[in-house]
C-alpha cells in the first residue's frame, strides 16, 4: 500500500494544495485509484486470496484464473495434498506445471497480485500520478482536452501529447500489454 505521509510530501512538492484533504480522504482516493487500476489492467494490484477448483482434470499444466501469483498455499488432488516437489509454478503467468499427468479433482488455494518489486517500481508511482491528476483536475477544473486558448486575435496552441493524463494512459496500457501478451505467448 502507499504511504499517505509520503504521498502528501510528493503531492506538495508538485504544488498541489492538500489543505482540504484529510488522510482519510487521501486513503479513500488511493483505494479508489487502485480499484480503478485493477479494472483497467484486469489484474489484482493488491494481494487477494483465491481458491480454484477444477473437476475431472486430466492434464499436466493448469492455468490459474487470476495472475500474477504471489504464493501458492496448497494444491490438492482428490482431496489429498500434493507435495510442492511434484509441481512448479510460473508465478507471473499463473501457470502450474505438474511433473506428471494429473487425473482427478484439483483444488488450489493461492494468493494473486503483483509482487512487491512490481508494486513499488511500477504500480505505486502510477497510483501516485493518478491521484495527483485527479487532485489537479479537481483544483483547476480543467480537462486534458485544453489544447489551445484564443483571446481576440491571439491564439496559443499547447502540445498535449505528453500531458499527465496521456502518460498515465500509456503506462496503464503498457502494464496491461505486459501481462496479457506474456500469457498469450504461452497459449
Amino acid at each position: 500500500m502507499l504511504d499517505i505521509e509520503e504521498l502528501r510530501v510528493l503531492l506538495k512538492l508538485e504544488g498541489i494544495d492538500l489543505s482540504n484533504y484529510s488522510d482519510n480522504d487521501l486513503n479513500i482516493l488511493v483505494t479508489n485509484k487502485i480499484q480503478e487500476l485493477n479494472g483497467l489492467i484486469e489484474l489484482d494490484v493488491n494481494p487477494v486470496h483465491r481458491r480454484q477448483y477444477e473437476s475431472h482434470f486430466h492434464y499436466d499444466t493448469l492455468r490459474l484464473n487470476y495472475y500474477p501469483v504471489r504464493k501458492i498455499a496448497s494444491v490438492k488432488i482428490n482431496g489429498q495434498p500434493l507435495h510442492p516437489e511434484r509441481y512448479h509454478a510460473d508465478y507471473e503467468l499463473g501457470l502450474i506445471y505438474f511433473h506428471e499427468h494429473i487425473s482427478g479433482d484439483v483444488e488450489i488455494k493461492y494468493l494473486s497480485g503483483v509482487n512487491d518489486d512490481v508494486f513499488q517500481s511500477r504500480i505505486a508511482p502510477l497510483i501516485r500520478d493518478m491521484v495527483a491528476y485527479t487532485l489537479t483536475y479537481n483544483q483547476l477544473q480543467l480537462g486534458d482536452g485544453v489544447s489551445s486558448i484564443k483571446e481576440g486575435d491571439v491564439s496559443v496552441n499547447y502540445d498535449t501529447s505528453n500531458n499527465r493524463g496521456n502518460r498515465i494512459n500509456k503506462r496503464v496500457e503498457e502494464l496491461r500489454n505486459h501481462y496479457s501478451s506474456a500469457r498469450i505467448k504461452w497459449l
